[in-house]
């Protein structure tokens, strides 16, 4: 649908501010943007965020892959995903899947719950994470590569990650490690399908929990 970044940019603070209602200087987004203050270095990561949410060609990467959100530790990487999260519902933003249009929302899944189903039910349980329409993955890269389930081995998120790529799902995660050491975890087969998944966003700046 069409959109005015002013609009959706008020609407990301708003969102932001009751995410965070215990200390909203954590989103500190500056004045109103509508009286011509001075932003806060988080506006263009967001801008970013609303032109792929909204499939807006001006979009700098391919809207027909997933992101890939990296930075340092506590620079609001999980906080813009969780608010983009809420933001799409504002106008119900679909994406097109093998002809259908289907609804932009995900939930926040880890290494460790990925890994932990696994470990309970075996591959029965990734199945789940392999067919959702989307799957973000929180914390991406910091997860122990190996588990067990009764004795069979399973780098569990690389399966996942390989299933979905097979199948050209929508994959949405955010790591703090950066993209080259990235590919030191994973190896290059599973990097080089990442350059075929996702597009790269990094998001610098201090750590906003300190």
């Amino acid at each position: 649908m069409p959109y005015k970044m002013e609009i959706a940019l008020r609407v990301v603070k708003e969102i932001g501010l009751r995410l965070v209602p215990m200390d909203p200087s954590k989103i500190d987004f500056g004045e109103d943007i509508t009286n011509g203050f001075t932003l806060t270095n988080d506006w263009p990561h967001y801008k970013k965020l609303i032109q792929y949410f909204h499939g807006d060609e001006q979009f700098e990467g391919d809207l027909n892959k997933g992101l890939l959100i990296t930075g340092p530790t506590g620079t609001g990487k999980s906080l813009s995903m969780s608010i983009m999260r809420e933001y799409r519902k504002v106008d119900d933003i679909k994406f097109i899947y093998d002809g259908n249009a289907i609804d932009l929302s995900y939930d926040v899944v880890n290494g460790y719950m990925i890994n932990s189903a696994f470990m309970d039910k075996g591959y029965p349980a990734l199945q789940e994470y392999i067919n959702r329409a989307v799957l973000y993955i929180d914390d991406f890269g910091v997860e122990t590569r190996e588990v067990q389930h009764f004795g069979t081995k399973c780098d569990a998120v690389e399966y996942i990650l390989s299933e979905r790529h097979r199948m050209g799902k929508l994959t949405l995660a955010s790591s703090n490690l950066p993209d080259t050491e990235l590919h030191k975890v994973y190896g290059d087969r599973l990097y080089s399908r990442f350059k075929e998944m996702f597009n790269v966003i990094t998001l610098l700046g201090n750590d906003k929990r300190k």
